[in-house]
């Protein structure tokens, strides 16, 4: 059964069919409503693209690598929501043949394979895999360099595949931080051919921070306020309600879930494997994919708040981890069962494809009706183009206008635990030049912000949660 993998086309139709399919699945979130954090990152494009400046305009609370790969995804695939959307959509997929590559370098087909079909049903990368958020397209770059390394170390050093590896590598911590644990993964894959073949990543990643260093040179201390300040200071604020962080990583492998059942079962298999003195170095070889899971999981315990879209770094990690020792196991199995594994490997992939599609259609849901009724009242209270403010970005997204840049991160970081202070946030909006201001989110739970804005802004406008202020008469 195992040996049809072994032929090319047999191997690469079946990584064709998994694109294709997770393709059609993820597509289902392409036009549901916006959250919080794709609407505040969709304003920040837009405030770029119409010249404000990254840092010195711009708040960005990730680095700026990720506000980059926002402009090129607007440039190719649109400016709109399904267009920056489809842009996200398609740097999931690569995160796809990246899980393969990985395998596939560690444990041949099966594992290149295993890897990518788990990959691609672990929740909450389906869930996220079209979202306008920074962590699937960070992690995604960590693969992609984790990849490249393990080919340019395998067998003689390829230097220019391990310069690659560490351009990869700054990108993807440009992106978003936690990308970091790729690091000692490709630093160790380095350091075993000696010093001199560590120089070429170190190269690479040098080159790409000197890039960023030498683009925001006049920004550079509100690079490092927004990307590493705010987020330590939120290390200290606001206590997100629910289990705690060592629970969470625990149960990443959702035993309610095939990608759980399938990820438990490859820690059995590894095990299993390392009983065997036939079977051990074909585990001890997955290493690098296992390190990378480590350090996931110590990321994530402590990270603060844990939000759901952070778990997509260990789940990820681990998925890629676990499809590749069940792959590295396959050979093991007596012959006889092999055919019936693999189908049942199958049945729980289609499982996980059914369930996540579930998912992704309860989620499919319209931007609610007091969203809707604040931009059509945006929309005729203001000209194109015209600059508002507020706490819900979305809103100027979709009526096409657009927020002062320092005012379009209303994160419970920013407003809640005070990284930007009511007096601060009141002189900001008093002093940009705005008529109208949306306030329905966050600005709600600091009255001195509310008191703020209504005494310029004394004309309102009420429905449901949100309100709206009018510089003078409507």
């Amino acid at each position: 059964m195992l040996s049809l993998l072994r032929r090319p086309s047999v191997e690469l139709t079946l990584l064709a069919v998994l694109l294709a399919v997770a393709g059609l699945v993820y597509a289902r979130s392409l036009h549901q409503a916006l959250n919080y954090d794709e609407g505040n990152y969709l304003a920040s494009l837009d405030a770029l693209r119409h010249g404000q400046r990254l840092g010195t305009d711009v708040f960005l609370d990730q680095p700026p690598g990720w506000y980059g790969l926002l402009q090129l995804a607007a440039l190719v695939f649109g400016n709109t929501v399904a267009g920056v959307r489809a842009a996200m959509l398609a740097v999931s997929l690569l995160g796809l043949v990246a899980a393969w590559a990985c395998g596939r370098a560690l444990a041949g087909p099966a594992g290149g394979l295993g890897a990518a079909f788990l990959l691609a049903v672990a929740p909450p990368y389906p869930t996220l895999a079209a979202a306008v958020e920074s962590d699937p397209p960070s992690t995604v770059l960590a693969l992609c360099a984790v990849a490249i390394a393990l080919y340019a170390y395998r067998g003689r050093t390829r230097p220019a595949l391990a310069t690659a590896a560490g351009v990869v590598l700054a990108l993807a911590i440009s992106v978003k931080l936690f990308a970091v644990v790729a690091v000692p993964v490709v630093a160790l894959l380095a350091l075993r051919r000696g010093l001199r073949a560590a120089l070429w990543p170190s190269a690479g990643a040098a080159a790409v921070v000197a890039a960023f260093a030498v683009g925001y040179r006049h920004a550079l201390s509100q690079v490092w306020t927004g990307t590493v300040g705010a987020h330590l200071n939120a290390r200290h604020g606001t206590e997100i309600l629910g289990h705690s962080n060592l629970y969470r990583v625990l149960h990443t492998p959702d035993v309610h879930t095939p990608y759980g059942l399938l990820s438990l079962s490859a820690i059995a298999a590894a095990v299993w494997l390392l009983t065997r003195s036939a079977g051990r170095r074909s585990v001890v070889r997955l290493w690098p994919l296992w390190l990378l899971v480590a350090g996931s999981a110590v990321f994530t315990l402590e990270m603060r708040p844990l939000l759901d879209h952070h778990l997509v770094l260990l789940a990820a990690t681990l998925a890629v981890a676990a499809g590749a020792t069940l792959g590295a196991a396959a050979p093991f199995v007596p012959g006889r069962a092999q055919l019936p594994l693999v189908l049942l490997f199958a049945l729980a992939l289609a499982a996980g494809f059914v369930q996540q599609r579930r998912e992704l259609v309860r989620n499919d849901v319209p931007d609610p009706p007091d969203v809707r009724w604040a931009v059509r009242q945006v929309d005729a209270l203001t000209r194109p183009g015209e600059r508002i403010a507020g706490d819900i970005p979305a809103v100027a997204y979709l009526a096409h206008r657009r927020m002062p840049g320092q005012l379009i991160d209303s994160s419970i970081a920013r407003i809640q635990d005070e990284y930007l202070k009511p007096e601060d946030a009141v002189r900001l909006i008093r002093t940009s030049g705005v008529r109208v201001v949306v306030v329905g989110r966050l600005y709600r739970t600091k009255p001195a912000i509310v008191a703020g804005i209504a005494a310029s802004f004394p004309t309102r406008i009420r429905h449901g949660e949100i309100t709206i202020y009018v510089r003078g008469a409507r």
